[in-house]
């Protein structure tokens, strides 16, 4: 494909161009629109100008921490208004995944509170979460092993007290046959700001799948499951007229490929100049354009249609 260009510095005419080559948009949180909740600068701006256009706008995170109607709320006092149906994030791809196949059988779950209420409100047989304290000793850590329990999925997602006995519960109930493997996020690394990046669950999931020997199966960014799902809510007929903004090579741009879509990649999260100029990804994800973040974005868009 070639260089990445920084659409900031392209000619007008291929900014207005490229400004008018989608009708949907689809904005990733963590690192285009916030960092650790706190707005990034133009961010709100930029989105309400592009609806001012007439682009229809949507969010797409893998941040389960805060349902959908939390997000709404966080956002609206950012002066984006929004309603908890213009948001996806793993809790509804989760539960979109196992009411699909009509699932009535228990399910251990590695997540945040939020995601764990949503699925039982939802009528998921979530197993109660048990605090377990363990000894440093493997007699004592052994004795947690409970043969009797059936579990036919194993629900994960990020989950800030993630401890060694969690983990090994997912392979011992993944070493039964009919059990699934279920996985939201999948990053390797998540944006917050200064005092990140933090942890994602790639590695984790990376521990139980050899571990284990099962195949996880993907429901969030860039899952072709999450494409479909959000083709199908949003009656995406046309692909190529929809756009993904965001911060992450592999999650954010890997969704715009399976999905046929647009893409366009931000700075101000988790990729870096340094990516830009030494790509390592595959070529498949490089995006045409780049721009520093969405303040940079906004001011291009208010200099090629100045009567918005």
């Amino acid at each position: 494909m070639g260089k990445l260009k920084n659409l900031a510095y392209v000619s007008k005419q291929d900014q207005i161009e490229f400004l008018n080559s989608f009708d949907n948009v689809f904005f990733d949180l963590d690192g285009v629109v916030w960092l650790s909740y706190e707005p990034i600068t133009g961010a709100s701006d930029c989105i309400n100008n592009l609806k001012k256009l007439k682009k229809r706008v949507n969010y797409l995170s893998n941040n389960a921490y805060k349902s959908p109607q939390d997000i709404a709320t966080i956002l609206n006092k950012l002066n984006h208004n929004v309603t908890s149906d213009d948001i996806i994030n793993p809790i509804i791809t989760i539960i979109s995944f196992f009411k699909n196949i009509n699932f009535n059988d228990e399910i251990y779950l590695i997540g945040s509170p939020a995601l764990r209420q949503a699925m039982v409100h939802a009528g998921l047989n979530v197993v109660p979460e048990v605090s377990i304290e363990v000894d440093n000793e493997l007699e004592s850590f052994l004795q947690h092993y409970d043969e009797n329990i059936k579990i036919k999925a194993v629900v994960v997602e990020i989950d800030l007290t993630m401890t060694y006995i969690k983990l090994q519960k997912c392979v011992w109930y993944l070493k039964q046959p009919d059990c699934r493997l279920v996985v939201g996020m999948s990053d390797k690394f998540a944006p917050v700001a200064d005092k990140g990046p933090i942890i994602g669950m790639h590695y984790f999931v990376e521990c139980l799948k050899a571990a284990s020997g099962k195949e996880p199966i993907y429901v969030a960014k860039p899952s072709q499951y999450l494409v479909d799902f959000i083709k199908l809510k949003f009656n995406i007929t046309n692909p190529d007229r929809t756009l993904i903004i965001g911060d992450s090579i592999e999650q954010d741009m890997g969704t715009a490929i399976r999905g046929g879509f647009q893409k366009l990649l931000v700075l101000s999260g988790t990729a870096t100049k340094e990516d830009i100029n030494n790509w390592k990804y595959p070529e498949e994800n490089k995006p045409e354009y780049y721009i520093e973040d969405l303040n940079v974005l906004n001011t291009i868009i208010k200099s090629v249609f100045p009567k918005i």
